[in-house]
C-alpha cells in the first residue's frame, strides 16, 4: 500500500494520483479512504475443530459521517451548533502547498 498524496492547496484539499491533480470532494473520500486506510478483521482459516486464526486487512468504507467528518471538520450537518472536531477537516491536517 502507497501513500496518498494530499496537499491543502488555498484550503483545498488535493490528491495527487498518477501525476494528475485531483481536487477532492465528499463523493471522492468514497474512493480515497478505502484505497489507503484499511481495518485489521481476525479470520479463522481453519476449521471449527482445529482452528488457524490471522489477522486480514480490509478496506476500510467510510459512512456518510465519517465522509462528512473528513470532509468539513463537524461531527454532523443536522446538529446545532454543529460539534467542530479536534484539529478540523483532513484538509487542515495535511501539508500546504
Amino acid at each position: 500500500m502507497t501513500r496518498p498524496s494530499l496537499l491543502n492547496v488555498d484550503g483545498q484539499l488535493e490528491h495527487i494520483d498518477a501525476g494528475k491533480r485531483i481536487r477532492v470532494n465528499k463523493d471522492y473520500y468514497f474512493q480515497l479512504v478505502p484505497k489507503y486506510v484499511v481495518t485489521k478483521r481476525l479470520v479463522n482459516r481453519g476449521t471449527a475443530e482445529n482452528e488457524h486464526w490471522e489477522c486480514e486487512l480490509c478496506p476500510y468504507m467510510p459512512d456518510e459521517r465519517v465522509v462528512l467528518a473528513l470532509h468539513t471538520g463537524r461531527s454532523s450537518e443536522r446538529s446545532y451548533p454543529a460539534q467542530s472536531l479536534a484539529g478540523g477537516a483532513l484538509v487542515d491536517r495535511v501539508p500546504k502547498a
